[in-house]
């Protein structure tokens, strides 16, 4: 299989390989600062909109955004139960054949220690790369031959492309190979 490289190009001429064709369960990871209000996606932009549920929820328990903002929400968030390793397990039980991890989300917090935005899980919150700690759950709990689509997004990545593009491809065994193709 042709290596993958984090452009359109190579997306284009990337073959799904026939593992990932066949996996019927995956995970998605969906967690970051947004997990601490627990009111709905969107939280980040919904709370400055007056009348939303986000807004009204936030002025209950936070006061105004304008003295209590997403910055101070994404202070208090501190993942100090977070175990990826303990979730993969549940996740491989389950069934699961690949798993991707929230790399950033709409608010632009970053899961993962970045040089280019202060804004992170690294220097913010949990001080914690949790993408970092997702991925090396991943590469220890799939046995080889096992298949894994990790997601690590790369700093300077325009932020249109944001979040789904999953831009860093492993399949096939812990080293790399593909045995399917």
């Amino acid at each position: 299989m042709k290596q993958f490289e984090p452009t359109f190009e190579s997306l284009r001429e990337h073959d799904d390989p026939l593992w990932f064709r066949d996996a019927k369960l995956s995970i998605w990871s969906h967690w970051g600062p947004q997990s601490v209000p627990m009111c709905g996606d969107w939280y980040a932009r919904n709370m400055y909109i007056q009348g939303t549920p986000q807004y009204l929820y936030h002025i209950r328990h936070y006061g105004h955004p304008s003295k209590f903002g997403y910055k101070d929400i994404c202070a208090l968030w501190k993942a100090e139960r977070f175990d990826p390793d303990r979730l993969m397990d549940k996740y491989i039980k389950a069934g699961a054949k690949y798993f991707v991890a929230q790399a950033t989300h709409h608010d632009h917090f970053f899961n993962y220690d970045s040089a280019i935005n202060p804004m992170n899980s690294v220097n913010v919150g949990p001080e914690k790369d949790s993408a970092a700690l997702w991925q090396a759950a991943v590469l220890c709990s799939f046995d080889e031959g096992e298949r894994v689509l990790t997601a690590q997004l790369p700093d300077g990545l325009p932020t249109e492309y944001v979040p789904c593009l999953a831009v860093a491809l492993e399949s096939g065994r812990k080293d790399g190979a593909d045995t399917e193709k």
